[in-house]
């Protein structure tokens, strides 16, 4: 029963990446390559000061997810589902090599995402000029903090798991709404 209530949201953010993915353009795929948050030696040697490689440039997606904590179990299968479609791609998109960085947003001592790091978190990849999109947040209180970080910076951010109707329609708490979304690029 268990695996059934995790199933659309693993299916809704699967699609939200590959779409995100398809987006970016086609053409031939590479083998799979693995995943990581920190590139290898030969990635490194690969990328010049300004980002980019010689087959067009990087992007990077970051995802911003209680990695530690109750919730755990949960971000662990969205994280597997961005991999596998990273994967399933070549991590390519276009020309561009696709990067992905996992961070997590809680800490051991709170056991679930914590404000600050989120703040943290959505600051740092609004700062980043390489990084396309904000994977998360997993909860709606992350996102309240984040959205506006995020907005400012015209950075979008794709939530597999956010539930508040206010943090994107008006008519529900509109006060909040008008707060999230005050200035873009």
């Amino acid at each position: 029963m268990k695996l059934f209530k995790k199933t659309p949201a693993v299916l809704s953010l699967l699609t939200a990446t590959a779409m995100l993915l398809s987006a970016c353009g086609g053409g031939a795929t590479t083998a799979p390559t693995p995943v990581s948050a920190t590139p290898t030696a030969g990635e490194a040697a690969a990328t010049s000061t300004t980002g980019t490689t010689a087959s067009g440039g990087v992007i990077k997606l970051v995802s911003s997810l209680p990695r530690t904590g109750l919730s755990k179990p949960q971000t662990d299968d969205i994280v597997a589902g961005y991999n596998m479609a990273l994967e399933e791609h070549g991590n390519k998109a276009g020309g561009f090599d696709i990067v992905y960085e996992d961070w997590d947003d809680a800490t051991a001592q709170a056991g679930k995402w914590d404000p600050a790091t989120e703040q943290a978190n959505a600051t740092k990849a609004a700062n980043d000029p390489d990084i396309m999109a904000y994977l998360g947040t997993f909860n709606s209180g992350a996102a309240a903090i984040a959205i506006p970080i995020l907005n400012k910076a015209g950075l979008p951010m794709v939530s597999p798991a956010n539930t508040a109707p206010e943090l994107t329609k008006p008519g529900f708490d509109d006060a909040t709404l008008n707060t999230l979304y005050t200035a873009g690029p």
